[in-house]
């Protein structure tokens, strides 16, 4: 009896559907790039916080059969000054070769890579919480230490972190030669783990983490916690 409203609910019904299936499929597509670009980087299987970490101790860890990949960082919460009174959280890694990483990757977008000693990187997503441009010079603080200017001069993608917009924090990333000039010696903190055995198998990798953090502990090494993963996600 009314062909126009008729066909107005009709045309509505289609424009639904279309949208749904839309969402559907982007949102299938969305979680397949995720996961793969994830993978790319090589994910560890498990992180330990070990105290004191040095080049004796990464031999003899890179020694064991139980473990395919052994690789030192280190990971500070600190903060990064936006402007002048204002700040907000930073994670700094610290990454000894910039050119030989094995495990939790990321890859350079913009400027020289490696970063030099007095440089930092930013991850890409934090460019835009910072207001910062290439080039500038940004202020960082870690604990126990001053406030330190660094050269902001270049730009990375790393698939492993969630957005700093969404975490509202900052991901810095330095070489262990520019951590010292905040005073001390370059200090390494953490070892990431790739298990030889059992990669995707979570009770493996928990078997594999807790017998080293045994290990480690019996040989006079502090651990302060360990992180492991849902493999592969």
């Amino acid at each position: 009896e009314n062909k126009a409203r008729a066909l107005l609910v009709i045309a509505a019904l289609v424009v639904g559907v279309v949208a749904v299936g839309a969402v559907a499929t982007t949102y299938s597509i969305l979680l397949r790039e995720m996961e793969r670009n994830y993978l790319e980087t090589d994910p560890a299987s498990a992180t330990i916080w070990v105290e004191p970490l040095d080049d004796d101790l990464i031999k003899a860890v890179s020694a064991m059969p139980q473990f395919a990949e052994v690789e030192a960082r280190a990971e500070i919460v600190g903060r990064f000054q936006i402007e002048e009174g204002k700040w907000q959280e930073l994670w700094l890694y610290v990454v000894p070769d910039f050119g030989n990483m094995r495990l939790d990757k990321f890859w350079p977008e913009q400027g020289e890579w490696p970063p030099a000693k007095g440089e930092i990187y930013l991850e890409r997503t934090a460019v835009r919480v910072v207001r910062a441009k290439i080039g500038e010079k940004v202020v960082v603080k870690i604990p126990n230490h001053d406030e330190l200017a660094l050269s902001f001069t270049g730009t990375v993608h790393t698939p492993g972190l969630p957005p700093a917009w969404v975490e509202s924090r900052v991901y810095g990333y330095i070489t262990p030669e520019t951590l010292a000039l905040f005073g001390g010696g370059p200090s390494l903190n953490q070892l990431k783990l790739l298990v030889s055995e059992g990669r995707m198998d979570l009770a493996a990798v928990t078997a594999r983490t807790v017998e080293l953090k045994a290990w480690l502990e019996k040989n006079g090494r502090s651990v302060s916690r360990f992180l492991i993963l849902e493999p592969g996600k």
